[in-house]
Formats: structure tokens, sequence, C-alpha cells
């Protein structure tokens, strides 16, 4: 998991986009600490967008891939209506915030209408009413972490580990 560092400096980076958004402010509403963990249903924002109130229920991740948004979205899908008794039902939003989100993970979480925010600046809020979308391309450190892993000398590591299991 994150360390609290990095989760603080991601709801930062979070509050200061979502305060440059046109027609929107913004509050911290409640941030728990569960062990030295931020949970999923552990950071609330509440907002108004050009005048209605919204809450955003911010679910963190170190980083999102397509494997991992099923099970995100139902942790973040689940502490909505634990909270509200039925998601979105009172102007509740559910988000998931990370550090990297590869493009296939906001693909699906578009889909299902669901926002997210990473560290390279990259928005997808569908507020009722209004929907906000800031698209910014990976940073060159973590698109170079993604796909460098089956490249060069990983590669021929990864390789003789997959040929010879048995050892």
């Amino acid at each position: 998991m994150n360390t609290p560092q990095v989760e603080s400096a991601l709801i930062a980076e979070l509050l200061e986009a979502l305060r440059a958004l046109p027609e929107v402010t913004v509050d911290l509403a409640c941030q728990g600490d569960a062990g030295g963990q931020v949970a999923v249903d552990d950071v609330s924002v509440s907002m108004q967008v050009a005048g209605r109130p919204l809450r955003l229920l911010v679910g963190i991740r170190k980083a999102l891939y397509p494997r991992d948004v099923r099970q995100a979205l139902w942790q973040i899908r689940d502490a909505a209506s634990r909270r509200t008794g039925d998601a979105g039902a009172d102007g509740t939003l559910p988000l998931l915030a990370a550090e990297s989100i590869s493009p296939g993970a906001k693909d699906l979480l578009k889909a299902e209408r669901v926002g997210y925010f990473d560290a390279g600046g990259s928005l997808y809020l569908p507020a009722p009413g209004a929907l906000f979308f800031v698209d910014k391309p990976p940073s060159k450190s973590t698109s170079r972490a993604i796909r460098s892993l089956f490249s060069g000398r990983r590669a021929h590591v990864l390789h003789g580990l997959l040929m010879r299991r048995e050892d």
C-alpha cells in the first residue's frame, strides 16, 4: 500500500486540480487514518459544482490496471452504499485516485461513470449536470516503468525464470 505521505500528496494534488475547475469550490470533509493506511471510504470531499452540492468518496490506490478496476469499483461502490444507503442517491460520487492509471483502466472507469484522478493530472469527474475531463499524458517515468519490464536485462531475467522454473 502507499505510504501516508504519498497518499496525502495525492489528495493535495486532487484538491488542487478540483479547485482549478470552473465554478467549483472544494473542501476536504473527512480524512481518516486506519493504522497508517487510507481505506477506500476514509476520504470524503465536499464540493459545490455550479451551486449544487456534491460529495466525492475517494478511493486511493498505488496504480490501477484493468485487472484491478473491478475490485476497486466493488469496494468504492460498497463504501458509498454503506454511507448513503444507496450509492449516488444524495449527490455522492465515487472517485478513484492513483499515482498511475493505465489507459485500459481509464476506459473501464469512464464506461462505469466512475471518476478518476492520477498523479499526472488526468481527471474524469461525471458530476450531475456537468462533466469534467482533463486528459494529460502519463509522466515519462511512469510510462517508462510500465513498458521497460519486458525489455533489456529484465526481459532476459524473466525469460530465464520462466524457462527454468523447476530450479
